[in-house]
């Protein structure tokens, strides 16, 4: 599945996935989509970089992958 998200970036499109949360203080809030932007590799920990309602945030590539239902 992540190397699919990585061709797309390379290719500079973004990609939406829909994030999953196992114990959100509202239940309704399990899912969440957002919209990856790209991997940022600069720290030694690579990040994704998404956009949500709020803006643009960072995970850890392993969170957003433990998290991550495409």
């Amino acid at each position: 599945m992540w190397s699919a998200v990585e061709k797309d970036l390379q290719r500079g499109k973004s990609v939406s996935a829909s994030l999953y949360n196992p114990s959100p203080a509202n239940p309704a809030d399990r899912f969440h989509v957002v919209t990856i932007l790209g991997v940022d590799n600069s720290s030694g920990t690579p990040m994704v970089r998404f956009h949500t309602w709020g803006g643009e945030r960072t995970i850890s590539l392993d969170d957003f992958k433990k998290s991550c239902t495409l």
